[in-house]
């Protein structure tokens, strides 16, 4: 995995919320950026496609993750323990009827 890139990623409708991940959303886990254990909301603005390796680092590291909304767009910024930032962004979901 490269988690240092910068490349976008797109969660939800393709690879995994987080910087270089490549995973397909459909293989990932829906994680709470702010935990539901302390208070967070299952809401779409406070959830992302996290493949398990990124779901971990983001859980149990010094990585900080923070989300929001723009319109149709979930912005995901995640913040490296030296304070490197990444930004990824992705359309919301699509309903299918």
């Amino acid at each position: 995995s490269r988690t240092g890139s910068n490349a976008p990623c797109g969660c939800g409708t393709g690879p995994a919320g987080s910087p270089g991940c490549t995973r397909p959303a459909e293989f990932t886990d829906t994680d709470h950026i702010h935990p539901w254990s302390t208070g967070g909301k299952t809401t779409a603005v406070n959830l992302a496609a996290l493949c398990r390796r990124h779901h971990l680092i983001k859980t149990h590291s010094a990585w900080q993750v923070q989300q929001a909304s723009q319109g149709n767009r979930h912005i995901t910024h995640w913040t490296g323990p030296l304070g490197t930032r990444h930004t990824t962004t992705a359309a919301t979901y699509h309903r299918r009827d």
